[in-house]
């Protein structure tokens, strides 16, 4: 089945919202896959903690609730495909930038190599959101 047939079906609201439930839920295993990661990190730390390691799988719960609330909307309301893809990129920098931060906060070092991870996130997400204003604007007009 391809991207015409799916448009096609009589179904499509079935499918978008499998879709967005099966994203949400690929979001929710990497936020608590993340979660984990900072709590196993953080014990072996001996009592250091970093604020970046311990809310780094929130970048991650803000993409499944994003992704279980477009589950419920209508069809035209769904991301096109780049600003999905652009969204999932952004996150994911921001959850790197939140473990490497978190990493070099345990260990007592301090490092600007992870700088470029936020300023490509809001590169990408301002991307993502011309991508899906520019196909809301097409879909009115």
């Amino acid at each position: 089945m391809n991207a015409s047939d799916i448009r096609k079906a009589d179904g499509h609201k079935h499918i978008f919202k499998k879709a967005g439930l099966r994203t949400s839920a690929i979001y929710l295993g990497g936020s608590l896959f993340t979660l984990v990661f900072g709590r196993i990190y953080t014990h072996f730390g001996y009592g250091v903690t970093s604020r970046n390691m311990d809310l780094a799988f929130v970048w991650l719960l803000l993409g499944t609730v994003l992704y279980a609330v477009l589950a419920f909307a209508p069809k035209r309301a769904y991301p096109p495909f780049a600003s999905s893809v652009l969204v999932a990129y952004s996150l994911v920098c921001m959850t790197l930038y939140s473990v490497i931060n978190g990493i070099l906060d345990i260990a007592g070092a301090f490092s600007n190599a992870a700088v470029s991870l936020p300023v490509s996130a809001v590169i990408m997400l301002a991307a993502a959101v011309i991508f899906y204003a520019v196909t809301i604007i097409k879909k009115k007009g």
